[in-house]
């Protein structure tokens, strides 16, 4: 009772390799730590994400689709813009272009609105089609992909370009 606790026995240390003076330390060099081996990441594609236009078309069982296009909350009855959602048949999207898509725009609101003041945005992803020269396959719009079609949402809104939120 009350007694000391050994302490454990200390490892001896190992001797000094000859040409150093005994009782220096020697350095001793960790074994290597093997490389760590982690499972490849896994790569989802964000749904909103682009490909490119061949990929897309090769996801679809149909080039060949109906393209919805919402006009303006707002009315613009200059326009003939007036809260609706117009819907072309038979669109293949492996050849029509945003500009042939404009020009059906404005033959369907009769001739009222230029085509210079038309800007079509992508509802899914929030970005706008620039280039009138573009198939619309390149903004992966349209067809019927072979996962299911599309909701019956508008694929696409129609906003005025505007100077100085003038109408």
């Amino acid at each position: 009772e009350g007694g000391a606790i050994p302490a454990p026995p200390v490892p001896p240390v190992p001797a000094a390799p000859a040409g150093i003076p005994p009782g220096l330390a020697v350095p001793t060099i960790p074994a290597p730590i093997p490389p760590v081996v982690l499972p490849p990441p896994v790569v989802t594609p964000a749904t909103n994400a682009i490909i490119p236009a061949e990929e897309y078309l090769a996801t679809l069982t149909s080039p060949v689709s109906t393209i919805k296009i919402a006009t303006p909350s707002e009315d613009y009855p200059q326009w003939k813009l007036l809260q609706q959602t117009l819907e072309f048949a038979e669109v293949d999207v492996s050849s029509t272009t945003l500009k042939d898509l404009k020009q059906l725009l404005y033959q369907n609101l009769e001739k009222k609105m230029p085509m210079n003041k038309m800007q079509l945005k992508c509802r899914k992803r929030g970005v706008f089609l620039k280039n009138d020269g573009d198939l619309l396959s390149a903004y992966n719009i349209g067809g019927e992909r072979k996962e299911g079609k599309d909701e019956g949402e508008p694929v696409l809104d129609l906003v005025p370009k505007m100077r100085g939120k003038r109408r």
